[in-house]
């Protein structure tokens, strides 16, 4: 019987690298300097691994980057596999599952929202307790291993309550950032939410939206990986924004939160 892709990656990362991490990462695009903080780095290129399916930005550039930050084992995925990239949810579970199997004991997802209040500021960071997932995806969908056991899993609490108390207590302590609380609606995107959507979303209660987000939790709900995010608010919803939403101007925003932003994510590595 030929191996999973899980089983392919899990051997061809160990065979690069003896270090075994204890916290996972997914890294959103901007915040690359964090690669810095990493000390006895092992580099593996997405295209290195046999069978590990990927095309577009991830081709070209995505990688993971194995090593330590003081002297604790990470992983960092830098480029994230998007669903409207053209892969099929399932395939976002690959990474996750591959985290899980090397030994880490927590994940942390980086991720860039839009805020649907104005008591959210544009620079500010938030964790989610919650997520609506609007999006109709899941990891699980197409998913035919059953490596974790049955595919009908408990959600009703997404995000791992000690990591979010760990995040809040490290910012505020340590960096004197108070880290807000947000409730997540992901839609399937690329394209900007339309006024009407914003609208309902808030309605529904949510505070932040964004993309991808929620099949990297459900992910890690299936195979007990304990997560948290910490988000970056880098816009206004379009029902709360003064003009239209240009990704120009969200790179811009998240170019000058970048520097507070890793300094947080690493001082947090380093601290759980």
């Amino acid at each position: 019987m030929s191996k999973s892709i899980v089983d392919v990656t899990l051997e061809y990362i160990k065979s690069k690298t003896n270090i075994v991490p204890e916290t996972g990462v997914i890294l959103s695009s901007g915040f690359e300097d964090l690669l810095d903080s990493i000390e006895d780095k092992v580099l593996i290129k997405y295209t290195d691994i046999p069978g590990f399916d990927v095309h577009g930005t991830e081709k070209e550039k995505g990688h993971f980057v194995v090593g330590k930050i003081a002297g604790k084992g990470v992983i960092v995925m830098d480029k994230r596999l998007h669903y409207h990239n053209g892969y099929k949810p399932a395939q976002l579970g690959t990474p996750i599952y591959v985290m899980k199997e090397l030994g880490c004991k927590r994940l942390i997802i980086s991720c860039s929202v839009g805020a649907l209040s104005t008591k959210l500021k544009v620079g500010d960071i938030v964790t989610f307790t919650d997520q609506i997932n609007l999006s109709s995806k899941s990891p699980l969908m197409d998913y035919s291993e059953m490596r974790y056991g049955h595919k009908f899993i408990d959600m009703s609490k997404p995000f791992d309550l000690q990591l979010i108390d760990d995040l809040v207590h490290v910012a505020k302590s340590e960096l004197a950032i108070k880290v807000k609380k947000a409730l997540f609606l992901e839609l399937v995107g690329p394209n900007g939410e339309t006024v009407a959507e914003s609208t309902f979303a808030k309605q529904l209660g949510a505070s932040v939206v964004g993309f991808n987000v929620a099949c990297e939790v459900i992910a890690c709900k299936y195979c007990g990986l304990p997560v948290i995010t910490m988000g970056l608010i880098t816009n206004y919803a379009s029902a709360y924004s003064s003009g239209k939403i240009k990704h120009e101007d969200i790179e811009y925003n998240r170019k000058c939160a970048s520097s507070y932003y890793v300094d947080m994510l690493s001082t947090f590595l380093k601290h759980i």
